[in-house]
């Protein structure tokens, strides 16, 4: 893992690379110098590979083997598999995704109540409308 750190006095800053169990804070060349403090970053993930135009929309394999290859975050699975039904929906005839849909009939008819995400966004009576 690499860490970096900042000189307080001098504003240098120097990337040291040590493992997770061995991380001690950077005291400098010397081992006595003070000054040094940790740059904590936001840690970045490169999903350049993760491209839904190399899988098939359409075939569950297809989409399982993908991320299987691939290295990133829960979200970054949610949001290629969302882009994958947006292609899909784009492309069927009725302008919603087909998988989608037969996940909500089949939830409807297990539990016998509509999946939350498929309920109206909104309801409209005569005395009120109410949006969720």
């Amino acid at each position: 893992m690499i860490y970096s750190f900042k000189n307080s006095e001098t504003d240098e800053t120097i990337d040291i690379s040590m493992s997770m169990k061995d991380y001690a804070h950077y005291k400098g060349e010397s081992g006595k110098e003070e000054c040094w403090e940790r740059i904590y970053d936001v840690p970045q993930i490169s999903m350049s590979n993760t491209s839904c135009k190399k899988v098939n929309p359409w075939d569950v394999n297809s989409y399982v083997n993908r991320t299987n290859e691939i290295k990133g975050s829960y979200g970054d699975l949610q949001d290629m598999s969302q882009e994958m039904s947006d292609i899909r929906a784009t492309q069927s005839d009725t302008g919603e995704d087909p998988l989608k849909r037969k996940h909500f009939d089949k939830y409807e008819k297990n539990n016998g109540k509509k999946h939350i995400a498929d309920k109206p966004k909104t309801i409209e009576s005569s005395i009120a409308k109410v949006e969720f």
